[in-house]
């Protein structure tokens, strides 16, 4: 995914380069950026350890914020840029009484994250740029099931496909604003957990909707 994101870059902005005179010129090449963000998990969660599948439906949800790095092209009004994107979030579920699972509690949280994406885009005037986002990310959790006085922990990193629109608007000739909404399709993890010489397995699927402010600074 990343070697496909990165080559289709490297093809547009080499097309992009053949007619570069703009406006819009003082804003491409390298940039920095800081983000806000709200996030909303949809998390499908499914236990076979009995007679029958017991499953239930919560909706981890939180704050979170990002550092961007960043280089974008322009061809009169179109525009092409690749970012990577380090993110924390403090996005958690409780769930106090989990017996539909099988258990006495469950928690989630989030963690860390990491993307890499392409952001098409167009300027519809001089200083507003509407795009729309592509990338891979890979974000942290941990979930925590509790049976009794038994508390086991499973987690660990799991990739998806993160797409999205944005708007941003030009500030200055090297500050912008930026608002966007993203949707991240998460591939489903399984795991086996032993509690009590009972063995769990376990099914989760994730999707993250996310609401984003953002600044950002050319170099």
């Amino acid at each position: 995914m990343r070697n496909i994101i990165i080559n289709l870059f490297i093809g547009t902005t080499t097309l992009f380069s053949l007619g570069h005179t703009t406006a819009n010129a003082a804003q491409d090449g390298l940039y920095l950026g800081l983000d806000a963000a709200y996030e909303e998990y949809d998390n499908s969660i499914s236990v076979d350890g009995f007679a029958t599948n017991l499953s239930s439906f919560v909706k981890p949800k939180g704050a979170a914020a990002g550092f961007i790095l960043g280089i974008r092209q322009s061809a009169g009004r179109f525009n092409m840029a690749i970012e990577g994107r380090y993110g924390y979030t403090l996005a958690n579920y409780n769930l106090g009484d989990a017996t539909a699972l099988g258990f006495d509690k469950y928690k989630y949280e989030g963690g860390n994250s990491f993307s890499i994406s392409i952001l098409p885009g167009f300027h519809i005037s001089n200083d507003l740029l509407i795009y729309s986002r592509l990338g891979y990310v890979r974000s942290q959790y941990k979930e925590k099931f509790t049976q009794g006085i038994v508390e086991t922990t499973a987690g660990g990193y799991q990739g998806g496909l993160e797409y999205g629109v944005g708007l941003q608007y030009d500030l200055t000739g090297n500050f912008s604003l930026r608002a966007e909404y993203t949707r991240t399709d998460y591939k489903n993890t399984t795991e086996s957990l032993n509690i009590n010489g009972v063995i769990f397995d376990t099914s989760s699927n994730f999707n993250r909707n996310k609401f984003m402010l953002g600044v950002i600074l050319g170099l």
